[in-house]
């Protein structure tokens, strides 16, 4: 009988056969060999199942599961944590790949020998293709956590409130390694169709986890490309949707945890952050699908008169950016006209002083000409008695 994995790692896969073999390829080359792959085929139309099951027959540690239709990222990463074996669970993303082949040996030699529930780590973004300097930039995180964090072993709800009032937590998945067990014994799974299912799971897990740590090794390479879910602009109405829905999940949970008096803070700096989101989310709709939002939320149960009631009080601060963010395109129109007739004047300035030098020279010319003198010409000498 093999022996379990000591990590399981958890590879959710739509269309991506241009990434695929980079990914895995980073992983079966760890030093640390004793773990698993485990592959959900989202129902992918490309080529991807056929690279999954080609590296699984050369490789007994990789596992192909399959979803019979095409769903968000939480139902493949669902039937992948059910099936792991693993003592440690790694959620990866299909298109990224771990910076070198000590990450696993690493990781795992830490919790091993601290008891870790949850080690966090940092990561370092890669841009792949052509993209737009805008989603770059806003795509561009730093990772890491602050130094004066670094090796504390605390609960994982102290360290969540340590991360969010520095300004330092990130719900990514794919920063943290998580104990199994710790996931089974709270009933921890993704929301199904939910594109943010990370920002709701990541906050669960770190109340659960009664030992946790972060450190500042790059464990992680993000890529950044124009296919990526989390790159595409017009997907704001299923961001706010899936932030709602995270919301909507959240307040019961926090309700049940709030008697904890370890947790309390981090519940409610948790909670700030998903109003936060919520309301950037809401920020980004455009007009028409805010119209729709607010009728929505006007007819929120009374259960849910918190969300009500963040909205009504931050309703006049979101026209007021509406209305700021209109009035700065105002004003930026308002400058590109003005630099528009600002070079117009210019060139008319630059171009009048030609015009008055030509004529200016046309008509020394035509009096040098009648002296004379014109091209080089000169006249006699007159001086008498020559």
């Amino acid at each position: 009988m093999e022996p379990s994995p000591v990590v399981s790692v958890v590879i959710p896969a739509y269309n991506m056969e241009r990434y695929l073999h980079e990914c895995l390829d980073s992983i079966l080359l760890q030093t640390r060999e004793d773990f698993e792959i485990i592959c959900v085929d989202n129902a992918s139309t490309d080529g991807t199942r056929a690279i999954l099951d080609e590296y699984a027959r050369r490789d007994n540690r990789l596992r192909v599961l399959s979803l019979s239709q095409n769903r968000k990222p939480g139902p493949a990463r669902n039937m992948g944590l059910a099936e792991a074996a693993g003592k440690y669970v790694y959620f990866m993303d299909a298109d990224d790949i771990l910076s070198d082949a000590n990450v696993f040996a690493d990781i795992i030699a830490l919790a091993e020998r601290e008891s870790l529930d949850q080690v966090i780590f940092s990561a370092e973004n890669f841009i792949d293709g052509q993209m737009a300097q805008d989603t770059i930039k806003c795509m561009n995180c730093d990772y890491a956590p602050p130094s004066e964090l670094c090796g504390r072993v605390m609960t994982g709800a102290a360290l969540a409130y340590e991360l969010l009032s520095t300004r330092h937590y990130s719900p990514c998945l794919w920063l943290r390694i998580l104990r199994t067990s710790i996931l089974r014994e709270a009933n921890l799974t993704f929301l199904a169709d939910n594109i943010h299912d990370d920002s709701l799971f990541v906050p669960q897990s770190m109340l659960a986890s009664k030992r946790a740590c972060a450190i500042s090794r790059i464990c992680y390479q993000r890529r950044i490309h124009p296919s990526s879910t989390m790159t595409d602009p017009a997907k704001a109405a299923i961001s706010y949707k899936a932030n709602l829905d995270n919301l909507y999940s959240w307040l019961p949970y926090s309700a049940a945890k709030a008697c904890d008096a370890d947790s309390a803070p981090a519940i409610s700096q948790f909670s700030t952050l998903f109003l936060r989101c919520l309301g950037n989310s809401f920020y980004r709709l455009d007009e028409a699908t805010a119209k729709d939002a607010w009728k929505e939320l006007d007819a929120a149960k009374p259960a849910e008169n918190l969300l009500k009631a963040f909205f009504d009080i931050h309703r006049k601060e979101i026209n007021q950016r509406r209305q700021i963010k209109k009035s700065l395109h105002e004003l930026q129109q308002k400058h590109h006209k003005l630099l528009r007739k600002l070079g117009k004047m210019r060139r008319q300035r630059n171009a009048r002083p030609n015009s008055i030098r030509a004529c200016i020279l046309f008509v020394i010319h035509r009096l040098l000409a009648r002296a004379g003198l014109a091209h080089g010409k000169s006249q006699p000498s007159t001086r008498s008695g020559a």
